[in-house]
């Protein structure tokens, strides 16, 4: 940058990814059947902060942060969510008394391995979106009933 970078110098370079089309539609629907829905990403919260105007709680929205002083410039990220999302994930569970047989994890890349792992072991439910445009595949699919591989986020609703 040739100095200190400064709030929206970083996010410049990342430019936030377009919602799936059915997204606005599937989380009202989930939020009008009273459904909890939380995000979980170790993106970044400016990634996904649009989620907002879907009516997702901003205290529901867990990612990492730049973090910047009362200048402006920036000073650090804050991890709030590891790689694995495993912690995370949990964390969500204790603080909001959620029952782990009454949740389901939904990802679609190789980055989900762990945290579906873990919420088939806990006895959680995961719905898998099936994407072949990422790079980043399952290595292999659990084999396990409560493991749903979808085409689209409107399956959810009908599941």
């Amino acid at each position: 940058f040739g100095r200190h970078p400064q709030i929206g110098d970083l996010e410049k370079y990342l430019p936030a990814p377009a919602l799936r089309e059915e997204a606005e539609s599937t989380i009202a629907t989930l939020l009008k059947q009273g459904k909890n829905v939380y995000v979980l990403t170790s993106g970044f919260l400016y990634l996904v902060r649009d989620l907002t105007k879907l009516k997702i709680k901003l205290n529901h929205i867990h990612a990492n942060r730049f973090l910047y002083d009362t200048n402006g410039d920036f000073v650090m990220i804050k991890i709030d969510v590891s790689g694995d999302k495993v912690e995370g994930f949990d964390a969500i569970l204790t603080e909001d008394h959620l029952d782990m047989q009454e949740t389901a994890y939904v990802g679609d890349n190789a980055f989900d391995e762990m945290i579906i792992n873990h919420v088939l072991e806990e006895g959680g439910n995961v719905f898998f979106l099936k994407n072949t445009d990422v790079e980043f595949v399952l290595k292999s699919k659990p084999d396990n009933e409560r493991f749903v591989e979808i085409e689209n986020l409107r399956e959810l609703l009908s599941i």
